[in-house]
């Protein structure tokens, strides 16, 4: 549903849809992912979620090195006047510790496609890691 109230002679549309499909994050196991679209000030949603959370999703146990399959679905419509801002989604993978918690396994962000047609985007994922020994084993002991 459009929202007609922002709707003018001045104003542009851009449409997202697709997935996240799948992901490769070595050994790990039972992950989930979070998106969210970060956009300039001259853009609105006009319809559609900007942020989204997935299922918790495994491995085929009879393989350890397959992906992890998500297969999370994305549909959301922007409004502009502007080019400025142009849409970018960041992705977040996060997994529960041996403790429950939840800790990050991954981020990245790619920009909308600017041009209309099928696309398939991979992002490269990062990691924080701690700076030194101690660093670490306090971020193990906090789960972070």
């Amino acid at each position: 549903m459009i929202n007609r109230s922002v709707v003018d002679n001045n104003s542009f549309f851009v449409q997202c849809t697709g997935q996240i499909v799948s992901g490769e994050f070595g050994p790990v196991n039972y992950l989930y992912c979070r998106y969210t679209f970060h956009f300039g000030n001259d853009w609105t949603v006009s319809s559609g979620l900007d942020t989204g959370l997935s299922q918790t999703s495994c491995k085929n146990m009879g393989n350890s090195e397959e992906q992890i399959v998500w297969n999370f679905p994305i549909d959301i419509s922007f409004n502009s006047t502007n080019a400025f801002g142009w849409p970018r989604i960041a992705i977040s993978v996060y997994g529960i510790d041996f403790l429950g918690r939840d800790v990050i396994r991954g981020y990245g962000s790619a920009l909308v496609p600017l041009s209309a047609g099928l696309h398939e985007i991979e992002i490269d994922m990062f990691t924080p890691l701690a700076t030194s020994y101690l660093n670490d084993f306090m971020s193990w002991m906090m789960g972070n």
